[in-house]
């Protein structure tokens, strides 16, 4: 029997950054690829991000942003052929009030 196995790697055009504006929703993606698929853990510096959601595609689910998700995100890919990394840099911008 022969197992083939594949390295993670990420899809073309994976953005390094993004903004969203505060108390709106963000999906940060990360369409990894491997063979066998490749166990994804997002992190928030050093920590392991624990308070959002994870899609099944991988992505890192943002439901409402404040200043303080403002950061750098990091999601790590493994499996048993090899790991990969893809950083994201995210900036929240407070709120534009129009006043007339």
């Amino acid at each position: 029997m022969v197992v083939c196995t594949e390295a993670p790697y990420l899809s073309d055009g994976v953005p390094s950054n993004t903004t969203v504006i505060e108390n709106n929703p963000i999906t940060l993606p990360c369409p990894v690829q491997g063979t066998p698929r490749p166990q994804i853990t997002w992190y928030r510096g050093d920590s392991p991000v624990m308070s959002h959601r994870v899609t099944s595609e991988g992505s890192l689910v943002l439901d409402r942003v404040v200043a303080n998700d403002t950061g750098q995100y990091r999601c790590v890919a493994v499996n048993v052929a090899g790991n990969i990394t893809h950083t994201v840099d995210l900036v929240v911008y407070g709120e534009i009030y129009v006043y007339q």
